[in-house]
């Protein structure tokens, strides 16, 4: 048996499978286009990404969609990077909409843009981060405009 000594952390709490992260992603559209308005569009992401973050093993705490970029409030195990978790979202979700909106209108037919925004967010500021994503549109509306 292992001896722990006085202020030395447990090899459990460290690196274990079982520990889990959470993360605010902030991510644009392509070349920013407010293409994000459509109703069936936005159901269909919100959608996505459910079935996305369940087949990953990740879970989302708060999703909301504006014109041209999307707010995440995502927990995920430690062992899975933030560029692996964006990626999954990001890609899987760009192919399935384009194989679903089987259409040209979106310019060289790319959603999402390249870079994204990541914050990793303590358990005491979950209710806050969260707060901020649901006040991001005022009656529907994205504040910024109004």
């Amino acid at each position: 048996m292992k001896e722990v000594r006085e202020g030395e952390p447990e090899a459990e709490s460290l690196g274990s499978d079982k520990a889990k992260v959470i993360y605010h992603f902030v991510f644009k559209t392509y070349k920013g286009k407010s293409i994000l308005i459509d109703k069936v569009v936005l159901e269909f992401l919100y959608n996505s990404f459910r079935e996305i973050s369940t087949s990953k093993g990740f879970r989302i705490i708060k999703c909301h969609i504006l014109s041209d970029h999307v707010h995440l409030l995502m927990e995920f195990d430690k062992r899975h990077r933030i560029d692996y978790a964006i990626r999954m979202i990001k890609g899987i979700s760009s192919r399935r909409f384009f194989k679903y909106f089987n259409t040209n209108r979106y310019e060289y037919r790319k959603l999402w843009g390249r870079s994204y925004f990541a914050e990793k967010i303590e358990q005491d500021n979950i209710c806050a981060i969260s707060r901020y994503i649901e006040q991001q549109s005022t009656n529907g509306l994205d504040k910024r405009f109004n």
